[in-house]
């Protein structure tokens, strides 16, 4: 749900309050600060690292750019962005490489970016899938799928 400050233009994610409502427990970045949120898992969890699921609500702010959106480490990376061409770019060290056909550059939508990694499987496309606004995404112009097995 959005919450919009109509006399600031600022979204209830970043804790301002409209007609009374806060968002808890939501975040704002400005483009211009370098924050960041970061987390350390403690142990390999279920699937032994090798099934993941990234769920975030996103408004697109600034076109033409490339956002990062998810960064792992060098070793363990995972990238999630938007390109400059304002297409979806999922990466992965252990083989993963989509590009999506589908544009994204609504500044009034929010998104809902759903990745579900699962290398158990046996079938390469089905190892790494990304959902917008609870649509599968499946047209992609680069496609290269993680590695069966790789954490």
């Amino acid at each position: 749900m959005s919450v919009i400050n109509s006399d600031s233009m600022r979204a209830g994610a970043s804790g301002v309050s409209a007609a009374g409502y806060v968002i808890e427990n939501s975040c704002r970045f400005n483009p211009g600060d370098s924050a960041f949120m970061s987390r350390t898992p403690s142990g390999s969890g279920t699937g032994g690292g090798k099934v993941q699921t990234i769920s975030v609500w996103l408004k697109r702010c600034n076109f033409g750019v490339t956002h990062r959106f998810l960064s792992g480490t060098a070793t363990k990376e995972t990238t999630i962005q938007f390109n400059d061409t304002n297409t979806l770019h999922a990466h992965t060290t252990s083989g993963a490489d989509l590009d999506s056909r589908s544009v994204y550059r609504d500044p009034s939508a929010w998104y809902h970016l759903v990745c579900a990694f699962d290398t158990t499987q046996g079938t390469a496309s089905n190892r790494l899938k990304i959902y917008v606004k609870c649509v599968q995404e499946t047209s992609f112009d680069n496609t290269s799928y993680p590695d069966e097995d790789s954490e």
